[in-house]
């Protein structure tokens, strides 16, 4: 692999990864199928450290993805590649912006690129936190997992917990659980 093909993998995904942080996932799960740069397990990781890190989700997800592909360069490479169509595409859309934003073809694009996005999302969901529980691998970790998030699940419903408090609640009952 050389540090070309690393900021490849990374523009390509910056150029479609629309609807926040965790629209990165399948790009990266992808990457794990291709590349196999890093493992599912490693993906895992990059999504609770990307969590608790200050920063965008999704460019602290490819800092450390990059950063396990190709060390200190690849995490430079990664964040820079992945946020460089952003700055591109902000930089030649915001201009125009407010002449085309309530256009129809504008808004359905969006509405598309929201379905698209929230399909990915659950793919995820579904391909990282389901296998927990197959009859092999089922195990007190899986039970506390399908625990602790619906617990957190719960308390987020509640909206009266600070994020930061929920965060360090949730990292506690981490630490005692495992």
């Amino acid at each position: 692999m050389t540090a070309l093909h690393l900021f490849y993998a990374f523009f390509t995904t910056g150029i479609f990864v629309f609807g926040g942080g965790l629209a990165i996932i399948p790009f990266l799960n992808d990457m794990i199928d291709k590349w196999g740069w890093f493992t599912q397990n490693d993906l895992t990781t990059f999504i609770a450290l990307a969590e608790v890190t200050p920063g965008a989700l999704g460019v602290n997800m490819a800092t450390y993805a990059g950063y396990l592909a190709f060390g200190f360069l690849g995490a430079i490479i990664a964040t820079f590649s992945l946020v460089l169509p952003s700055v591109l595409i902000v930089s030649i859309i915001s201009p125009k912006w407010y002449k085309i934003k309530d256009k129809k073809e504008i808004i359905s694009i969006f509405n598309g690129i929201k379905i698209a996005t929230t399909g990915l999302i659950a793919s995820i969901f579904i391909s990282l936190f389901f296998p927990l529980f197959q009859k092999d691998v089922f195990s007190v970790y899986s039970f506390l997992t399908l625990i602790l998030f619906v617990l957190g699940n719960v308390l987020m419903s509640l909206k009266k917990m600070p994020m930061p408090l929920f965060l360090a609640v949730m990292a506690l009952l981490g630490v005692v659980c495992y």
